[in-house]
């Protein structure tokens, strides 16, 4: 197993007692690198994978963030069609 360098001055795996101890910090991600888009596979301490989490969230925010302003533009438009749609109702009915 490879000791990591922590970044709070521990190993990643220890031995205590006769048992390995592993780090709570330790954690395993896989997916695909927001940067590159190549497939990860990668077990490092939390801390160290955090720019990479805090990019690929960044990314998931603009995609959603996307994705609401397409939806109220919809709703916009669908909106002013119903307006003029009743508009020319009323002036229909009035006429």
């Amino acid at each position: 197993m490879e000791n990591k360098s922590c970044p709070l001055g521990h190993s990643c795996h220890s031995m205590k007692d006769g048992k390995m101890i592993t780090c709570a910090w330790l954690q395993t991600i896989e997916g695909l690198n927001p940067q590159t888009g190549e497939p990860v596979q990668k077990e490092d301490c939390a801390i160290s994978l955090l720019p990479l989490l805090l990019i690929q969230n960044a990314k998931e925010s603009s995609i959603t963030s996307n994705a609401v302003n397409s939806f109220r533009d919809s709703v916009i438009e669908k909106n002013n069609q119903a307006i003029a749609y009743h508009q020319l109702q009323q002036r229909i009915i009035n006429a």
